[in-house]
Parts: structure tokens; C-alpha cells; sequence
């Protein structure tokens, strides 16, 4: 096709009204635009692993529309992006480790490549599989500690879980049945030819166990949904 007939197709596409931007890798957030419409004040997310207030973010629409929550990731120039550009939600710089491994030590080696690095991760494995080779210590916390200060900090309903830790995801969500608030969709990483091999992780039953139902996937994004039965309040 020649160019300016595929830039005219685009030109009609868009003067539509049709077309659709969206902030996350996959357009997880397409999702969320369909759950969560309008803007609100009464809900609040917690984005583990948050990488960038804008680029590749499964939060940054639900930040557009008015919510606030708590963004969580090991590197600091994260952070620093984070504060300057939402400075009215909880920035945290820390790993989020599981329950375990947070009694025996409270910091952990963050491996990457640059400052902000959407590879980065604190597994040692997937390290070297990647050939990160700068090691910084960082401080760790647990997702339940991080669920109390949410709760703490912010008003309303617990919408969003986005966890993206890079081979950790499963280890952290072992307390969700002790948290304050269950969040009502979880977006979490699971690696997986095809939506049976998901079925098969731990990942899938620990969800499915809390209450959750596996709804959608996006790239390496499962989406699981808190049954209607099921209560947000952990009492």
C-alpha cells in the first residue's frame, strides 16, 4: 500500500472518533476502562513493580481519572518519577518480598541494566538469564505491609492489584487472605505459551483460592477478578 493512502486510512480512523490510547504494554487498561468509567475518588490501587508514571502503566488511566494508591518499585529514579509526577500518591522505593524471606533480611540485591529498567528484578536467576550486571541493595517490604499502608493512607475501595516483579509475582501473594482489603481485579505476570499452562501455576491456584476468577489475559498480563460472593473487607 502506498504511503499516503495508509496515512489517509489512519487520518479516517481517527477523525472517526473511534480510536482508542491507551497507557499499558498490552492495553490492560482497556480493561479497566470498561470496570471503572467514570471519574472516582472512592477507590485506590497499589502498583507493585510500577516501572514509569505513564509509559507502559496499568495505573496511569486510573490516576487520570482521579484515584490515587501507592507505587512501589526497587529503583529509585523510579520513584523520583513517580513523586514528581503523581506527588499525591505513596511512593515507595523497596523489593517486595515474601513473608519468609522478609524475617531473615530486611534488604535484598536489585540486578539491572539502567536506571529505569522494565527488566529489572531481585532474582538471581533471572539475572543472569538477562545479563543484568549492575547490583545495587535496596530495602524489602512485604505486599501485606504495603496493603496496611494503603489502607492507612487512603479512603474507599481497594480496585487494583498490578503486580510486575519479575519472577517473585507468586511468592508476595501467599497472605492475601490476611490483608485488610482484598483488591477487586489483580493484573499479575504469568509466563505462558497458552492459557492451559496457566491453569497448571501456582500463581493461578493461590488466586483462584482467595476467591479470584482467572477473566482475561493481555501479553503476560493474567486478570483475575474477585468473585461477586466474595467480600473486598477482610473481617
Amino acid at each position: 500500500m502506498k504511503p499516503l493512502k495508509t496515512i489517509l486510512r489512519i487520518l479516517k480512523a481517527v477523525w472517526s472518533g473511534s480510536a482508542r490510547l491507551h497507557f499499558s504494554q498490552y492495553g490492560e487498561d482497556i480493561l479497566l476502562h470498561k470496570r471503572f468509567r467514570k471519574p472516582s475518588t472512592g477507590h485506590f490501587y497499589v502498583d507493585i513493580g510500577a516501572h514509569h508514571p505513564y509509559h507502559l502503566s496499568n495505573t496511569a488511566y486510573l490516576w487520570s481519572l482521579g484515584w490515587s494508591g501507592v507505587n512501589v518499585d526497587a529503583s529509585q529514579a523510579v520513584i523520583d518519577a513517580f513523586k514528581s509526577a503523581r506527588p499525591d500518591d505513596l511512593n515507595i522505593q523497596a523489593a517486595i518480598v515474601s513473608e519468609a524471606m522478609s524475617l531473615s533480611s530486611s534488604t535484598i540485591a536489585f540486578y539491572s541494566d539502567k536506571a529505569i529498567d522494565n527488566c529489572a528484578t531481585c532474582d538471581p536467576v533471572i539475572a543472569q538469564e538477562r545479563g543484568l550486571t549492575n547490583v545495587t541493595v535496596v530495602p524489602c517490604l512485604t505486599l501485606r505491609e504495603i496493603v496496611e499502608r494503603a489502607n492507612t493512607r487512603l479512603t474507599g475501595k481497594f480496585g487494583l492489584l498490578n503486580i510486575d516483579i519479575e519472577g517473585l509475582d507468586d511468592e508476595v501473594i501467599q497472605s492475601m487472605d490476611t490483608w485488610l482489603q482484598k483488591p477487586q481485579i489483580v493484573m499479575i505476570e504469568i509466563y505462558g505459551e497458552a492459557i492451559p499452562d496457566l491453569l497448571t501455576t501456582r500463581t493461578y491456584r493461590l488466586l483462584t483460592e482467595s476467591g479470584y476468577l482467572f477473566t482475561e489475559r493481555f501479553g503476560h498480563t493474567a486478570v483475575f477478578e474477585l468473585r461477586a460472593k466474595e467480600t473486598l473487607q477482610v473481617t
